[in-house]
């Protein structure tokens, strides 16, 4: 068997994917993620995650659920699904502005050699188009079937990932909360 290219392997991913340092620097992305960004590596290897994508509206609280979700996979050790998070990207040569985006993410640990935990691989699927559609928004694209049980079903799914989201981001919070309180009474 010969040896795998994890170089190759990792730029023809089709699904957009970077790599973070626990600090959150970016150290790796392919083209995908570079595509679906608008962003050129060198916009994005060596700089912090959130200095490349400011949070645009504070309402939404897309930093802190990311950061959340990050913090677990370094905390546990194990891979975080984010079932739904809108967190608008920014619109190259327009001050202030953004692009509004909705997304599916999966954090995942990769282990090094100081650490069980020394990169987050962040897998990003945009789903806008399947969020605009279900919102009563027009698609980018007509639709190509009627709407059905099916769609409605989807479409109940889809709320109940946002409220599953927001509740595993209470419950962190509350397990945060606890342990401090615990090791505070030690």
């Amino acid at each position: 068997m010969a040896d795998l290219d994890y170089v190759a392997l990792f730029a023809a991913i089709p699904s957009p994917c970077v790599v973070i340092t626990r600090d959150m620097v970016i150290v790796a992305a392919n083209p995908a993620y570079m595509e679906a960004m608008g962003k050129t590596r060198e916009d994005l290897i060596g700089r912090k995650l959130f200095d490349v994508f400011p949070e645009s509206d504070p309402e939404t609280h897309s930093e802190r659920n990311v950061k959340a979700s990050l913090n677990r996979v370094m905390e546990t050790g194990k891979q975080n699904t984010m079932a739904l998070q809108k967190y608008d990207v920014p619109i190259e040569g327009i001050r202030g502005g953004f692009e509004e985006r909705w997304w599916t993410v999966v954090h995942s640990p990769i282990a090094g050699p100081n650490s069980p935990v020394e990169w987050i691989l962040i897998r990003a699927e945009d789903v806008t188009a399947f969020v605009r559609s279900r919102a009563g928004r027009p698609p980018t694209e007509e639709p190509t079937e009627a709407p059905s049980e099916a769609m409605a079903r989807e479409a109940e799914l889809f709320e109940r990932a946002r409220e599953l989201q927001h509740l595993n981001v209470e419950l962190s919070e509350a397990n945060i909360r606890d342990h401090q309180v615990a090791v505070t009474l030690q």
